[in-house]
């Protein structure tokens, strides 16, 4: 691993990964880059103490994605000020399946914080949350089949605004449409507002452990058909102040 890293102001263009914090690396700094049709924009494995700031990424697999595949817990990480659009994936062997692509897919971390975030026109997520102790601050997401999808245990979401996440109907599932697909885990949402989410605006699942969904002092809007605005699928679910 490397330490004491600061990468400023990259444009990078078609390649694997416009930035990869390796494994063991610790106090690396990413201010200021420009990311168009890489697989990864940002890509932290098993490393900690890591800013990422400043940052558009589009057309990506998946924009930023935290992992262990080197034995350390992505730890003490924060994404801020970030756009980003438009990531398309497709796992081999899944093309008559699921079509994927997230904004930010967070396989892996603790004490991790996302703040000042835009998230949209991804295939999948515009946020994909396994990690356990995510903060969310002051974020948006639209156009995405799922705003947040919901794995992992401890997350906050404070301030966001959820709206027009869509079915895709490219996809071979004919899927989704979610304003939050909480399929396991736990998340709270504050201060939040989720409007006009294609098929569910809240959608609380049990994906192999029930999922457990609070709201407070948020809300919940709705003018369109076909939908609605609240299911539960064997999950928990709170509420106070709506």
């Amino acid at each position: 691993g490397f330490d004491y890293i600061r990468f400023e102001n990259l444009d990078v263009r078609n390649a694997r990964d416009a930035v990869e914090v390796s494994t063991g690396s610790s106090n690396i700094v990413i201010d200021g880059l420009k990311s168009d049709g890489n697989h990864f924009a940002v890509k932290i494995n098993s490393a900690t103490n890591v800013t990422v700031r400043n940052v558009i990424a589009k057309n990506s697999r998946n924009a930023f994605r935290t992992e262990n595949t080197g034995g350390i817990v992505p730890t003490n990480i924060l994404f801020e000020n970030i756009e980003a659009y438009d990531s398309k994936d497709i796992y081999s062997g899944y093309e008559s399946k699921y079509r994927n692509g997230d904004g930010f897919i967070l396989e892996a971390g603790n004490n991790i914080t996302v703040r000042n975030v835009i998230s949209a026109n991804n295939w999948d997520a515009g946020f994909d949350v396994k990690a356990t102790n995510v903060t969310f601050e002051n974020v948006v997401t639209y156009g995405n089949k799922n705003g947040f999808k919901i794995w992992g245990k401890g997350t906050v979401v404070k301030n966001a605004l959820v709206y027009g996440q869509k079915r895709m109907v490219n996809d071979p599932v004919a899927g989704e449409g979610n304003g939050v697909n909480a399929r396991t885990g736990s998340v709270t949402f504050i201060n939040s507002t989720f409007v006009d989410n294609e098929a569910f605006d809240v959608k609380v699942d049990n994906q192999g452990g029930a999922s457990n969904v609070t709201f407070q002092n948020s809300i919940i809007a709705r003018s369109l058909s076909g939908g609605q605005m609240f299911t539960n699928v064997g999950g928990v679910f709170t509420e106070k102040n709506n």
